[in-house]
């Protein structure tokens, strides 16, 4: 099984091609928020650098959020729009679970956080069980890292833009406790996004792509004009 799949919900965009055995090729450009200028023409000179026709790509995986909502949309529409023209399967993944899964086998806390404006992130807790496999063992939040903290007593390793913005905080707070992925680690790949679509897409989980939607946790704010 070949699968592409795509992640815009930072400003870190990026695109994978995998198959059941390998990474074929991906690209990850931080260039900011512009993967509406930059995500298709990526897409064409992936393809074309792999040899790869799009005709050969069994499904599609896309991150869903939370994160940009000018980015989520960005990819979502993207990924709706190549799925209508190939007839592919289409998942969305999570961008706090991919994070999570950047960071492999850790005894304790995992925690991915995302920047979410107003002095919150938007996060989550995982833990690696002794199977090997990656559980969330709190919901997606929207919250403020004191809070999302205030009750850990163990080592927790942070990921994401979010968890950069806050580090002094969190070092403070937590002291010893805390630990820190490397750059590399920090921020959600399509590779991920690939290979967990492809599990999915594998145990038939696939969606209706006009059901495909971001995971928000909070309104947007032109939501929240239009609600005043």
């Amino acid at each position: 099984m070949i699968v592409l799949g795509i992640e815009t919900a930072t400003s870190v965009g990026s695109i994978a091609i995998i198959s059941e055995e390998k990474l074929i090729g991906e690209f990850t450009v931080n260039l900011g928020l512009i993967h509406s200028e930059t995500l298709l023409p990526l897409i064409d000179q992936l393809l074309k650098m792999v040899r790869i026709k799009f005709s050969q790509i069994d499904g599609l995986a896309v991150s869903i959020g939370p994160g940009s909502f000018t980015g989520l949309r960005v990819g979502i529409s993207t990924i709706k729009g190549l799925a209508l023209a190939g007839r592919k399967p289409v998942v969305g993944v999570s961008t706090l679970d991919a994070l999570a899964y950047n960071f492999f086998w850790f005894e304790g806390l995992i925690c991915p956080m995302l920047d979410a404006k107003k002095k919150e992130v938007y996060t989550a807790g995982y833990r690696w069980d002794l199977s090997f496999h990656l559980k969330r063992v709190t919901p997606y939040l929207a919250v403020s890292p004191e809070k999302f903290i205030e009750n850990i007593k163990e080592k927790v390793v942070f990921l994401g833009e979010g968890s950069q913005i806050y580090e002094c905080l969190l070092k403070e707070r937590l002291g010893k406790n805390a630990y820190f992925a490397s750059p590399p680690l920090k921020y959600p790949r399509a590779a991920t996004i690939a290979w967990l679509g492809s599990e999915e897409i594998k145990r038939g989980k696939v969606v209706d792509i006009h059901k495909l939607t971001p995971i928000y946790i909070r309104p947007s704010e032109a939501e929240l004009k239009k609600e005043t």
